[in-house]
């Protein structure tokens, strides 16, 4: 749709999403591009665990 000249708020409307989850999508060059690393990340409580 981009290439079809819409805009990025155009083409996030009928597919029901925020203008900030469709713009990652977007700009995207490649699939890989889309995927968020989500490691795990450091707690307040990660010292008292032990």
């Amino acid at each position: 749709m981009l290439a079809q000249g819409h805009s990025r708020r155009a083409i996030a409307r009928p597919l029901g999403w925020d203008l900030n989850t469709a713009l990652p999508y977007a700009n995207a060059t490649r699939r890989q591009d889309t995927i968020r690393d989500n490691w795990p990340r450091a707690s307040r409580l990660d010292p008292y665990k032990p």
